[in-house]
This record gives structure tokens, sequence and C-alpha cells, in this order.
């Protein structure tokens, strides 16, 4: 099953190798920091880049949460398996985890970034994992390539910023050019 570590935001990656040299593989069969592809412009020019997807948050996968907890005690730095109540944590629900699962099916843990049409107040995604997950769209921010999701994750509802291009917004469309809301 899947599991929450919360950790120190900012430092997600050195937690991870962290807890990947301390906690045996037998008790961690996986561990995952999620992390998007968005475009960055500089000067004109515009590249990708990879930035983290939920700032102090890692996924672990593994059959024994409480002797994870106990082995992630060892573990320098502010680790906790979260939806716990101290003897026994929730994995993730089966849509969260089908949902982390479309999110890392690319073989290096990054959601990839998609791309689609603004028709009206439709987000319509041609390609990308954002394909088929249109309604969770709320916000787009074409000058950035940006869209913010929200959905449900840990229990609460959580809003992350992926990378979205629009290639085109069909015209006479309400609301400023740069920022679209989506409902």
């Amino acid at each position: 099953m899947w599991y929450v570590i919360f950790v120190r935001a900012g430092h997600e990656s050195h937690e991870k190798e962290l807890i990947e040299k301390i906690v045996p593989p037998a008790l961690l069969q996986r561990c995952v920091l999620l992390r998007r592809e968005v475009m960055r412009g500089r000067s004109g020019v515009w590249s990708k880049q990879e930035e983290v997807l939920l700032p102090g948050y890692l996924l672990a996968l593994s059959d024994d949460p409480v002797k994870l907890h106990e082995a992630l005690r060892d573990v320098p730095g502010l680790t906790k398996l979260l939806g716990g109540n101290g003897t026994t944590f929730a994995p993730l629900q089966k849509t969260e985890a089908s949902f982390v699962e479309m999110l890392t099916a690319d073989e290096n843990e990054v959601m990839a970034m998609s791309e689609g049409i603004i028709e009206g107040d439709a987000v319509i995604v041609h390609h990308g994992p954002l394909k088929g997950y249109e309604a969770l769209v709320r916000k787009v921010d074409r000058h950035k390539r940006v869209a913010f999701i929200e959905f449900e994750m840990f229990g609460r509802h959580v809003v992350a910023k992926t990378g979205l291009e629009i290639v085109r917004k069909f015209p006479g469309q309400p609301g400023r050019e740069s920022d679209t809301a989506v409902r």
C-alpha cells in the first residue's frame, strides 16, 4: 500500500536519499518524490525544468507501515507517516493510489507537461498526464504555462501546480488573456 511521509519542505530529495539508505528494503519497496515538468522562460528562451509537485511530502510503498514508522524514527530530520493515530496508519485510498500511479507512470517519476486547448470555459487536454483529468483543473495561467489542479489526497484537498501548454484559446472568451479560471 502507498503511505504518505511528511518531510521538511525544500529538503525532499535529501530526505528521500536518507530514507532509502536507512530503511531496510524489506520495509520500503519504493520511495517516491513526485516531481512535475514545467516550462521556465528566461530572456525569451523557454526550457523544461523539474520541480517538486507536492512540497513536504514523499510517498512510500510498504506492506508494513508500523515497522516502517519505527524505521523512520532513525532518519534525521522531521519525518513521519501521515494518517495515523500513533499505532495504525491509513494508506492512500484506491482512487488516490491510482492517481499517484498515473502521475508516476514515467519511469523517472516526473509528471510530464500536458498540452491542450481552452474552448469556452473548458480545458481540453490532448496529450499528457492530465488527459482525462480535466475536471481537476481549477485555473490556467497561459503566460506561465501552468495549471492549478485540485484533488483529494491524504484525506484533504490538495492544490498543485502542473505544466500545461495551452496551444490555442478560441476567441471571444471572457477573462484575462493570461489567466483563465476554470470550474
